[in-house]
């Protein structure tokens, strides 16, 4: 009788402890600027951000850095300083994701 008390003690703790976790999807990317970035201008598709002394950045690891959000999928990325392209190229970000970008 002990036995079957205990073992039917034992299953109504088992069933009271489980356990779920749920996981929400962000929908949204970031895109991190690192390096010579004050004064720059960034064109992310038809977005332009002057990056200035007012930008919002915080540190991380030592450096001075901005971070940006940006929609998933596919991005035309240019970074001028002074009218002067500095960086041009073609990113493509997942759900969640933080681009480093390093500005000259």
């Amino acid at each position: 009788m002990k036995k079957l008390i205990l073992v039917t003690f034992m299953f109504i703790i088992s069933a009271c402890t489980s356990v779920q976790y749920t996981n929400q999807p962000v929908d949204q990317a970031y895109v991190q600027l690192e390096g010579n970035f004050i004064g720059a201008t960034i064109i992310l598709g038809q977005t332009i951000t002057n990056i200035n002394a007012k930008t919002k950045t915080f540190e991380l690891n030592g450096k001075t850095v901005a971070k940006f959000p940006i929609a998933i999928g596919s991005h035309e990325l240019k970074v001028l300083r002074n009218g002067k392209l500095v960086i041009n190229k073609n990113i493509f970000v997942t759900q969640g994701q933080t681009v480093d970008v390093i500005i000259p």
